[in-house]
């Protein structure tokens, strides 16, 4: 979203920042979850299994795994408990 906001001078772009970052979290959780629910019947060691056998689905797994961070400070509580630390890195990614 910063690369729009510096080539537009819009800052529409950075008030949909946290929404489209919630929606991209929401869309890995589902897909993971249609994976393991249909594809491996919630058995944890035909995950394992496959994912040993294909580490193409690691790799799909690891936006997943990088998005839980950043779904967890998304919400006003985070932001207001991380105060001033949070507000100085949002304006300093501007």
């Amino acid at each position: 979203m910063t690369p729009l906001h510096l080539f537009t001078g819009s800052s529409f772009w950075i008030k949909l920042r946290r929404m489209l970052g919630l929606f991209c979290f929401f869309y890995a959780c589902i897909h993971f979850s249609i994976w393991f629910w249909l594809d491996q019947n919630l058995d944890l060691q035909a995950m394992r299994n496959d994912v040993v056998k294909r580490p193409f689905i690691m790799m799909g797994f690891l936006p997943l795994v990088l998005l839980v961070p950043l779904a967890i400070t998304s919400n006003q509580w985070a932001v207001r408990f991380l105060g001033r630390r949070w507000d100085h890195y949002i304006h300093s990614c501007i």
